[in-house]
């Protein structure tokens, strides 16, 4: 079958690339595909971080066409011909921010107009976590091209079926990440060296917004340490003002015990963090889905999470990790009580271990995906 896909492909950074870049090549085995990726995506003046694109020597076997500039409708219309030209069955659009708003609506109806090919949309967030009162409706025009949707939890998938009840979505569990990153837990001592972790670590991973909820496990640490000596490593990008987060830590005087790696976690070094931590605390007050769970069990590591809408979907209570209350310093704080009084990293890990055939790229994912093309879709 001939794909397009249509989103940001490795060497850009973050969840969304890496999730693209694995579709991507999974699909490339038995596939013909067109990725095309931007040439720009965000201005600088619009994005937070220091950089966008991934600074690690990773190597893939994809190779995008980058031609996208999310500002420029020039490049739109060359990507609709690219698209026309290359003639797919289908067409794979990567949806996570209403900032991309006008080349999805553009491109989308383009190719519904000019072309016969199903456009399915990837959702890995229905509607984005800064949300204003546009949100619904700007969303909606660009989900009426799609003729299906694939969402990345169940969470999200009920809330693209509340405002759009009539639409065709199934849910792809995605597999982890050890192809995308090195997770065999090796030579991560010396990087617990060079960081000075305790033996015991907890690890918050990933680029540090509001609505991650650091501020709780922070607020939960002073209870927890009163029973485990243990250290919190937060490895990730600030996003929201550190300052705030510095404060607390001050405040509630566990600086002895909190390890900060403040800047974007190279691909290379991924594996590392999760080879030295017990487990990933993801204390989210809410979203829709994270890459970091599959980062965690591709890595055999443990969750203890928030129960939010989505982000426990795939966090078992008590054999994989841990769910909690959201925004609930005490429930998170004896949750990781337990976790050690309990020694449950080694039946966690097993059972992840165990568990991972769900996540394996095969052909019931296939079916999953490509389930628009086997029925009739408007």
């Amino acid at each position: 079958m001939r794909i397009a896909i249509l989103g940001p492909v490795h060497p850009y950074r973050g969840g969304i690339a890496h999730s693209n870049t694995l579709l991507c090549e999974n699909l490339s085995k038995k596939h013909t595909i067109l990725p095309l990726s931007f040439s720009m995506l965000y201005p600088k003046m619009f994005f937070p971080g220091k950089s966008q694109k991934e600074e690690s020597g990773r190597r893939v076997r994809i190779r995008p066409k980058e031609i996208i500039n999310s500002l420029n409708p020039l490049s739109w219309l060359r990507v609709f011909l690219e698209v026309k030209r290359f003639k797919p069955r289908l067409v794979i659009l990567q949806w996570w921010t209403l900032f991309l708003f006008p080349f999805s609506l553009f491109t989308l109806a383009m190719i519904r107009m000019f072309t016969k090919s199903k456009i399915c949309i990837v959702t890995a967030n229905v509607l984005q976590h800064e949300r204003s009162f546009v949100d619904i409706p700007l969303t909606k025009l660009v989900f009426s091209l799609s003729h299906y949707f694939i969402c990345l939890t169940e969470g999200d998938k009920a809330k693209l079926l509340r405002f759009m009840p009539d639409a065709r979505a199934e849910v792809l569990i995605e597999p982890t990440f050890e192809n995308v990153f090195d997770l065999e837990k090796k030579d991560f001592e010396k990087k617990r060296l060079e960081i000075g972790a305790r033996e015991r670590t907890i690890l918050f991973f990933g680029i540090v917004r509001e609505y991650k909820g650091l501020r709780y496990l922070l607020m939960a640490l002073p209870q927890v340490l009163k029973k485990i000596d243990l250290d919190l490593v937060i490895a990730g990008e600030f996003w929201s003002d550190k300052k705030e987060y510095l404060d607390l830590i001050k405040e509630l005087d566990i600086g002895d015990h909190v390890k900060i790696d403040d800047r974007y976690i190279p691909d290379d070094e991924v594996g590392l963090y999760f080879g030295l931590c017990d487990a990933v605390i993801m204390p989210y007050t809410s979203g829709s889905q994270s890459g970091i769970i599959q980062l965690a069990f591709g890595a055999d590591t443990p969750v203890i999470c928030s129960d939010t809408e989505s982000i426990a979907d795939l966090v078992k209570d008590g054999k994989n990790g841990f769910v909690v209350t959201p925004m609930n310093p005490s429930a998170l704080a004896e949750a990781i009580i337990r976790f050690y009084q309990e020694d449950r990293k080694k039946a966690f890990s097993q059972y992840i271990r165990e568990d991972k055939k769900k996540y394996r790229w095969g052909p019931d994912k296939e079916k999953i995906l490509f389930h628009g093309l086997t029925r009739k879709v408007s």
